[in-house]
């Protein structure tokens, strides 16, 4: 019998997501995240995440595009490529929800982190973490991993905007080799 508050690990070998689409929600203060896969919510947690030899290409959400793991345990990516997605959202001030935010892989709330032989180019988002976002994490090992030629397009956004390729928050401790972030662009807005 499972215990009755285990959260479950996930194991993904081989998985490739390609040209899938989230759709905008029925309001201003509602939208669809997670265009090509997402683990654990705001309330919703799982165990440790295993995802090796797997793509995400070209998918679309108003957030979160690519990948989304939040709250889990521990997470492990090996050989994952999260290359051309795009989170097609933009500030709204009557919205406190995070819509443009995460066009390639975005990680948070979970104790440790290890990325290996992975790559995270060429994505879009319209205000901020287009190529890799990590928040809320421990401990960060980065081993041989791109984050390239990512765009974050806040031409028409009347707020704050945040980091083109690569951002780990302050609080985290990160070991790192041979990780290369560049040729990514953050396109402010006016008067921003």
């Amino acid at each position: 019998n499972p215990r009755p508050h285990a959260r479950p690990d996930v194991y993904l070998n081989g998985v490739r997501i390609t040209n899938s689409k989230s759709l905008t929600g029925a309001n201003a203060t509602s939208f669809s995240i997670g265009g090509g896969l997402q683990f654990g919510t705001a309330t919703g947690y799982v165990g440790n995440v295993f995802i090796t030899s797997s793509t995400f290409t070209g998918n679309q959400a108003p957030g979160f595009a690519g990948l989304r793991i939040s709250n889990a345990l521990g997470v492990t990516l090996r050989s994952v490529s999260v290359t051309n997605n795009t989170a097609t959202g933009a500030y709204n001030s009557t919205s406190t929800l995070s819509s443009g935010f995460g066009g390639g892989a975005y990680v948070n709330n979970v104790a440790t982190l290890s990325i290996a032989q992975s790559n995270f180019d060429n994505n879009i988002a319209g205000r901020g973490d287009a190529g890799l976002g990590i928040q809320g994490v421990s401990g960060v090992y980065l081993t041989d991993i791109t984050a390239n030629g990512n765009t974050v397009n806040a031409n028409n956004t009347a707020s704050s905007i945040y980091y083109g390729g690569l951002f780990i928050d302050s609080n985290t401790s990160v070991i790192a080799t041979r990780v290369q972030a560049s040729n990514n662009t953050l396109n402010a807005a006016p008067n921003t």
